[in-house]
């Protein structure tokens, strides 16, 4: 799953895609790489840019950006056990926290 921030939309776009891919999270971001400042601000409703450039996802947000799914039991535990293994790799961020990379695959 990832989370969508298209900067080149006024308001920024904000979404969850892919909701039911729990093998990688991340943060794609379209628009340009000079927008880190618009990248924070478009990103304040779901988490925060640390001091390394990754994104550090809140999870309440992220189940609420998955709309009806995060209804599901299934998508509930599969999403539990993608959580579970980013904080064993050591991706977590406090109790309601993950941590996942920004790719600017428009950026060359």
């Amino acid at each position: 799953m990832y989370v969508l921030v298209d900067l080149n939309q006024s308001p920024s776009a904000l979404r969850l895609e892919e909701a039911d891919n729990f093998r990688a999270l991340k943060v794609v971001v379209r628009g340009p790489a000079l927008g880190r400042e618009q990248l924070s601000r478009a990103l304040a409703p779901v988490g925060v840019i640390d001091d390394s450039g990754n994104a550090v996802l809140r999870l309440g947000e992220l189940r609420r950006l998955a709309g009806p799914l995060s209804d599901d039991p299934s998508w509930g535990e599969a999403f539990d056990a993608m959580v579970d293994y980013a904080r064993a790799k050591g991706w977590g961020s406090g109790t309601d926290g993950v941590q996942a990379h920004c790719d600017w695959p428009d950026v060359t």
